[in-house]
């Protein structure tokens, strides 16, 4: 086997399952792809993982504070109204919850933080 094949040529080796040089499949998370080397050869598929930067436009978004009795902390909503439906989350508002009264769609800080994800199941 070469050491070096162009994207083309990893792609039908994956395709027929053997081994390539490495696997033709570049992560971009968030707008960010790690660099690798031969990607000058052309580019492998990227699999692109990031929230929306807009809704459509039939989507509205409503966001809300409560004080909850026994809970150390507020707790913030947001709903997604959408035309198949109401997506929703719930977020601990700790001291240091960077996002001010919003609740981003994804945020690192909604792991230790939230109550309820928006995608729950899959």
């Amino acid at each position: 086997m070469k050491t070096s094949l162009f994207s083309r040529e990893r792609m039908l080796l994956a395709i027929e399952l053997q081994e390539a040089d490495h696997i033709p499949l570049i992560f971009n998370l968030f707008g960010w792809a790690p660099p690798f080397e031969g990607w000058d050869d052309g580019l492998d598929n990227c699999l692109s993982i990031s929230p929306p930067s807009s809704y459509h436009p039939d989507v509205k978004t409503r966001i809300w504070r409560e004080e909850i009795p026994d809970e150390r902390y507020p707790i913030l909503f947001k709903e997604y109204e959408t035309p198949k439906g109401i997506i929703s989350q719930t977020v601990r508002q700790t001291d240091d919850w960077p996002h001010d009264n919003d609740v981003p769609l994804v945020s690192d800080h909604m792991i230790s933080r939230g109550k309820k994800f928006a995608v729950e199941d899959y």
